[in-house]
Order: structure tokens, then sequence, then C-alpha cells
């Protein structure tokens, strides 16, 4: 693998190590990054890279780890291109727990259990009423009485 590295990238010295130290740390911003622009009261502008907040919330997460100070001036500069790569990957759910954290309290187990079954049972959605008249659209349904073509070669039958 390393020749390989060698031959795409000439002059440089990268080995196995090196990528998965630099994969890592990808990972670690894109989650610091992801959890900071999630958090309540903190806007982010993806066209200007620029994460708007008050002072209190850059303070609270500052605190927490001081890397969380980069992204105050210069966002996260990169962000499209790691959610592509780390959003399937990343645990950032309410259960999340690393293996550098110190070890938590039962009271801190319960609420994150219950934060856990609260995200589940809502999925973050609000509940729909689907009765007759609760919608804002007037515009009447239309049934289709065509054929609708689909990606398969099967044929579709025709509604009636």
């Amino acid at each position: 693998m390393n020749k390989e590295l060698e031959e795409q990238f000439p002059g440089t010295i990268l080995d196995a190590n090196k990528l998965k130290q630099k994969l890592r740390r990808l990972r670690i911003q894109y989650t610091q990054f992801t959890e900071l622009i999630a958090h309540t009261g903190v806007g982010w502008d993806e066209t200007t890279n620029t994460v708007k907040a008050n002072a209190d919330v850059w303070d609270k997460f500052i605190k927490k780890n001081n890397s969380f100070k980069t992204f105050q001036n210069r966002g996260c500069k990169h962000y499209t291109s790691l959610k592509e790569l780390f959003r399937s990957k990343t645990v950032t759910g309410a259960l999340r727990i690393s293996s550098t954290d110190p070890p938590k309290s039962p009271e801190t187990y319960a609420r994150m259990k219950e934060e856990f079954l609260v995200a589940v049972s809502s999925r973050g959605k609000e509940p729909i009423n689907l009765e007759e008249g609760s919608g804002d659209s007037d515009d009447p349904v239309h049934e289709v009485t065509e054929s609708v073509v689909t990606g398969s070669r099967r044929r579709v039958r025709k509604r009636s």
C-alpha cells in the first residue's frame, strides 16, 4: 500500500498509519462540527461557512473542548465532503459514549436513555393530522389512469 501511495503522491511521505491518523482527525472534526450546528441557538450559513452563536454558547463548547474554538471564525472548511464520508459511520445520538469519556453516574445514564427513547418514539417529527380538511391545500386529488413508467422492465398495470 505504501508503494501505491508513493506512486500516487510523489514527493510526499505517506503510510497507512499517517492516513489512519488523518482520517481519525477528520472524523473528530466532523463529529464536533455536527454537534455544534445541531445545538439549539446555533446557526450555520453554508455558503459563507460561518457559525453564528451567542458568546455563552461558544463559551460552553470551548469549555467542553478547546478545539471548538477553530470553528468560531472559520467554520468547517470541507463539511459537505466530510458529511458524505462520515454521515452513516458516525454515532451522534443520545447514547453516544466514547472510550475516552470518564465513567458517568447512574443518573446520567438514565437521562441518556430517556433522551434516546424520546428521540426514537418521535423520530424528531411532528404528528400529522390526516383527517379530512386538516390540510392547507384545496387542490383536488387527481388519480393516475395511465401507465406509470418505472426503472424496471416489468409492466405496470393501469389503475382502475
